[in-house]
């Protein structure tokens, strides 16, 4: 059953290797989000150079491929085969969850470059625990808001993240999992952190696009 599950990771890697930032840019703006601000291809340097609506459908589109990407194995284990896989389902949306995340922050597409995974990594975790999910990333919200630093408040949810899954008696493999996404998110904001600590990290802005 080891193939059918490559076969599904793979999959969801193609489903997270989607760039939403760098087809939004390009579709609707003409312009090539890595090579634009950060050049990031994520939620906040859209934000930032492709104004607030894209930036929202940036980030829509980049959680949902995290949901996506675990709604398909979802259906062949519940409903249509399942005994698909000969492995226990969270083992089974750990792999798959986690290619979504590497897809999205290698993607394929843009030889093997990508994003930070905050929204996909959402995206995941909003499938296995809408609940701790969304408790975890108020923090995000409230974060933002009072400090506007982006980086700041996705480091702090993905911390909150593995915690909710702890006390929200999620199965505890989903709580490791949650553990490897924030050391994860870390690695790729490294540069954040850096010039967090430096006082020159930017702040996002809710109003116009720099290119508007």
């Amino acid at each position: 059953m080891v193939e059918k599950l490559l076969i599904f990771s793979f999959l969801a890697y193609l489903i997270g290797s989607i760039p939403f930032g760098v087809v939004f840019g390009k579709l609707f703006k003409g312009i090539d989000l890595q090579k634009e601000g950060s050049g990031n291809i994520g939620a906040a340097n859209a934000f930032r150079i492709l104004g607030p609506v894209l930036g929202v459908f940036v980030l829509l589109g980049d959680l949902l491929k995290g949901v996506v990407s675990l709604m398909i194995p979802r259906y062949f284990l519940s409903f249509s085969h399942p005994f698909l896989f000969d492995l226990s389902p969270p083992l089974v949306y750990i792999l798959i969850g986690l290619s979504a995340i590497l897809g999205h922050n290698y993607s394929l597409y843009l030889k093997f470059k990508g994003g930070k995974g905050v929204a996909t990594t959402a995206g995941v975790f909003f499938f296995i625990s809408w609940k701790a999910t969304l408790t975890a990333f108020s923090l995000w919200g409230i974060l933002l808001v009072l400090t506007g630093f982006a980086s700041l408040a996705s480091l702090a949810a993905s911390l909150a993240l593995p915690i909710c899954m702890y006390f929200f008696h999620l199965p505890f493999p989903y709580t490791v999992f949650a553990s490897l996404a924030f050391l994860l998110i870390v690695y790729t904001h490294r540069s954040n952190i850096a010039r967090l600590l430096t006082g020159k990290e930017k702040k996002l802005s809710f109003s116009k696009s720099k290119k508007e």
